[in-house]
């Protein structure tokens, strides 16, 4: 099946004669179109420049790598089930791409789809019994076939995938009464170490526990326990019909219409719209060192904030000979899709080598070692900067 490339990244790139910069145009591609590509190998012009070999108004072209993505006939991107219909999931575990099939037959090579799977996919299972080695799930609104391979795939329990009480599943609840108050991940309240975020004046959390610890409610929060001050000026007990439109299990009533959850210790990213879970990723954020941690809090997107702007295609780029170690000033791995959380902070595709690579980094997905920053897969990535609306809310989890 013929692949082809798509400029995502700047407005026109010129398309040449050979891989070589100072080689003749043969006209220049412009942002959002695709040209076929006439073998899929990178071609090398020196360490920092790669090009791909392309057709182009009847002749052979070259057009660098580095502002291109690699695509094919029906789309890049892969459609995620509907979480709310389905109780049991697989979750690609294989560092590249995963095969989904129209059928259960492993050796063929025509019941392909287009589309794979990412490493850290989350595919809905539609039957819970293997078929010839298979799984057989939900892909794009159809039923599909993926390796039940131990090496490529493994099942999940659905407390894998972002969720837990709300109000209207949990009669037992609590409301803030103060203006802001802090939630934590253990019931000590004189420690500054062990905070997820702040829940605000209104804002009426599932109880998961009826009875007080230290002095703390156990509540749910962004999936997980959490622990609230039982203070009678901070929270007060209420029941369910005490939230009007239910508490989200994303980030408890918090209002934005758009909402990412972070979750460092299992190193995944779920996103929700209007309370409703809409995307599910594997991630890799900081390393545990001072300077390369990635903050803990609740964030609001904004479009632009100390002169950083809020999204941006071409992020960064450095060069080093050790992949996890930022010498700026010389081009070699590059970032894109960003995505502002705060200060210089981002949701960012996973970092591109100079040959147009990402095998080192998505090897690395699902533990944490970036330098601060929250890294996607590429397919997820570009989804997030086309769609993570500017006021919305990223919740980040404690490693």
């Amino acid at each position: 099946m013929s692949k082809y490339v798509v400029l995502r990244y700047v407005s026109s790139e010129t398309v040449r004669s050979s891989a070589n910069p100072n080689s003749a145009s043969l006209g220049s591609l412009a942002n959002g179109k695709q040209l076929e590509l006439v073998q899929e190998a990178a071609v090398k012009y020196n360490d920092y420049t790669y090009y791909f070999k392309v057709a182009f108004n009847g002749k052979t072209g070259y057009i660098r790598t580095r502002y291109v993505d690699e695509v094919r006939p029906d789309g890049y991107f892969a459609v995620q089930p509907d979480y709310s219909k389905y109780a049991n999931y697989v979750r690609v575990k294989c560092a590249g791409n995963l095969n989904v099939r129209t059928s259960a037959d492993l050796s063929s090579t025509t019941n392909i789809l287009s589309r794979r799977a990412e490493h850290g996919d989350v595919l809905a299972l539609k039957s819970t019994t293997q078929a010839n080695g298979c799984w057989q799930v939900e892909w794009g609104g159809q039923t599909a076939y993926v390796s039940a391979g131990t090496s490529y795939t493994e099942r999940i329990s659905p407390t894998a995938i972002p969720g837990g009480d709300t109000p209207a599943q949990n009669p037992n609840c609590v409301r803030v009464k103060c203006t802001a108050l802090n939630v934590r991940n253990s019931a000590d309240l004189s420690s500054t170490k062990n905070l997820l975020g702040t829940a605000k004046q209104g804002d009426v959390l599932a109880l998961k526990s009826t009875a007080q610890i230290n002095g703390c409610w156990q509540v749910e929060w962004g999936g997980q326990a959490a622990y609230v001050s039982a203070g009678t000026s901070y929270t007060e007990r209420v029941n369910s019909t005490a939230a009007p439109s239910g508490n989200t299990a994303a980030q408890n009533a918090q209002s934005a219409a758009w909402t990412a959850i972070v979750n460092q210790k299992n190193q995944t990213v779920s996103v929700y719209k209007n309370k409703i879970l809409i995307r599910f990723c594997t991630c890799t954020t900081g390393g545990t060192t001072k300077d390369r941690l990635t903050p803990v809090g609740t964030f609001t997107h904004k479009q632009e904030m100390n002169g950083l702007p809020g999204k941006k295609s071409l992020f960064l780029s450095w060069h080093t000979s050790d992949p996890d170690k930022q010498i700026s000033g010389v081009e070699d791995l590059t970032v894109f899709d960003c995505v502002r959380v705060t200060g210089a902070v981002y949701f960012h595709r996973i970092p591109r080598q100079a040959n147009n690579s990402y095998d080192h980094y998505k090897a690395r997905l699902n533990a944490a070692g970036s330098h601060g920053c929250i890294r996607l897969p590429e397919v997820h990535s570009r989804w997030m900067y086309d769609n993570f609306a500017y006021g919305g809310v990223a919740v980040v989890q404690p490693l």
